[in-house]
């Protein structure tokens, strides 16, 4: 769902996560990031509710999915790469995966790949995590012992709806700035850049594309954030993954 962004509002843009001007100025991004000690999930802070870090039942509209991508020899044969995800503290809320041709068949590992196939991963396991577990419905009433969750109702075309607000969050210029500002231009020039060449990675970008594309049309805004690397607790997830050998 794409809004007009002004500088009280927060919230999804045009699959760009932006911050509201009072938090952006007043707050550092470790600041913002708040977890809930109940679920064990991560969540942005938000203008409806002074939930920062530290408040032990934060406001859940902002859901967090850290998302990282790492890859040693980067784009030699010998090349070992792999992705880290991380949408909590609990034990089934975090993955290390080492990228293998069942991953990603018949391409050369890279380290711009595995972060796009981190986000397109990541997007995948919280979706699943979402609507089912075990085969049931997903149901955050158990994890937060009944207790109820704050969030809020955002601004839309049919006007005030509430919304799963899922955020992307990523160290990495390439998933960021290519899915919310590169791709949109890339779709206006044919899937050719400025120079009218054939984009990088293209085949992942449209894949994500149309991987958020599906969770949107199923209730959900998906939007990227940027942060930096200290931050994102999928950072050595990745690395770990590439000390798996694959055949």
């Amino acid at each position: 769902m794409d809004l007009e962004h002004n500088d009280a509002s927060e919230g999804i843009f045009d699959r760009r996560f932006l911050l509201c001007e009072r938090l952006a100025e007043a707050f550092s991004r470790d600041e913002l990031i708040t977890q809930c000690t109940y679920c064990g999930a991560y969540f942005v802070a938000c203008c409806h509710h002074d939930s920062f870090k530290g408040n032990p039942f934060p406001c859940h509209n902002f859901r967090l999915i850290f998302v990282d991508g790492a890859c040693s020899n980067n784009g030699r044969l010998d090349a070992t790469a792999g992705i880290g995800i991380f949408i909590g503290s609990g034990e089934r809320d975090t993955w290390s995966i080492p990228v293998d041709d069942t991953l990603d068949p018949g391409t050369k590992k890279t380290s711009q790949r595995a972060e796009l196939l981190a986000a397109l991963q990541g997007l995948e396991k919280l979706r699943m995590q979402h609507f089912e577990t075990d085969g049931e419905k997903y149901r955050n009433e158990k994890r937060h012992e009944l207790r109820t969750f704050k969030t809020h109702a955002t601004r839309g075309d049919s006007g005030s709806v509430t919304r799963p607000q899922w955020i992307i969050a990523s160290d990495s210029e390439n998933v960021v700035l290519g899915m919310t500002k590169w791709l949109p231009k890339w779709k206006t020039k044919g899937m050719r850049t400025s120079q009218g060449k054939r984009p990088a990675n293209l085949d992942l970008y449209l894949k994500l594309d149309k991987a958020v594309s599906s969770v949107e049309k199923e209730g959900i805004d998906v939007g990227f954030w940027s942060i930096p690397r200290e931050l994102n607790k999928a950072d050595e997830l990745a690395k770990q993954a590439t000390q798996v050998i694959t055949f």
